[in-house]
């Protein structure tokens, strides 16, 4: 009879088990504020989303990925450098046709830092002056190259226009009563978060984690954190990251994605592009894929 009594009671206390997990599924698979969600990511997680839990209430396997980081860490600034006026990294300025001309560049957006460029004579220029920068009597085979600093130039433009203005632009003008001169080796330095560079760095290291896309389940790699203070010129996109991918050698043998011509699958997807500063960017490996978010 003792033996009955313990085998109902194990029953029972299975039973009681059973409902109490249920109910605790149930309740943890709505939506859960930061800590208790915390929680839950370690510890019923794990039963929640295994296999045997019916499907109706099983918990997706991505849920706590953004709990569950191996990463997470700001993009850090570093120093890029401008080497063009109008996508061209050399220009021929001809003072037959114009005594002035205007070289103009958008910097929105940028922090500037300082700059340098080159003059070099094609026929000696007569009179040739850099507006507000430098002054020439004549820009010949003999003196030149020339160089001419545009910190001046930056330090006035940076004071008139803030960062977040959408139109601010150095304008450089060079003036000179004859002949042509050709300007080179243009540096113009500014300060930014590498974000591109980092949000492609660890969606690779996501990817080889997984195994190059055979691990079994979904897992979360790495928060990238965009501090506010950043400068971002442009949006970061499927498209730019994939072209920053075709640039690297064999990135795209490693982690492919032919929606834009790099090898020979696709195992990118973007669900968003990343437009400003302040912001998280979360990198998974999800359904066999890198999924930024």
């Amino acid at each position: 009879m003792a033996k009955a009594d313990i085998t109902i009671s194990a029953i029972m206390l299975i039973l009681v088990a059973l409902i109490s997990i249920t109910l605790l599924l149930g309740l943890f698979g709505t939506k859960l504020p930061s800590f208790a969600r915390d929680l839950y990511c370690k510890t019923i997680f794990i039963v929640h989303s295994s296999t045997f839990v019916p499907q109706s209430i099983r918990q997706d396997e991505s849920y706590c990925n953004k709990q569950n980081l191996l990463c997470k860490h700001s993009a850090e600034s570093e120093v890029f450098t401008i080497s063009r006026f109008n996508s061209s990294t050399t220009v021929v300025l001809n003072f037959t046709d114009s005594h002035n001309i205007t070289l103009s560049l958008n910097i929105s957006g940028l922090q500037l830092l300082g700059g340098s460029l080159k003059l070099s004579s094609l026929e000696p220029s007569e009179n040739l002056t850099v507006k507000g920068l430098a002054s020439l009597a004549e820009l010949n085979e003999q003196n030149s190259p020339f160089t001419v600093d545009l910190y001046p130039a930056i330090n006035r433009t940076m004071r008139q226009c803030t960062q977040d203005s959408n139109n601010c632009t150095l304008n450089i003008t060079f003036d000179a009563d004859s002949g042509n001169a050709v300007l080179h080796d243009i540096a113009i330095q500014h300060r930014a978060c590498a974000v591109e560079k980092t949000v492609l760095a660890e969606m690779l290291a996501c990817w080889m984690r997984a195994y190059y896309g055979s691990a079994p389940k979904g897992f979360g790699c790495c928060l990238v954190e965009i501090p506010a203070s950043c400068a971002l010129p442009a949006a970061i996109t499927e498209a730019s990251i994939t072209e920053l991918l075709n640039a690297t050698p064999g990135a795209c043998d490693v982690l492919p994605n032919n929606d834009y011509g790099c090898g020979g699958s696709n195992k990118i997807e973007m669900q968003k592009n990343i437009t400003s500063a302040g912001s998280d960017v979360l990198i998974e490996f999800k359904n066999k894929m890198i999924v930024v978010s």
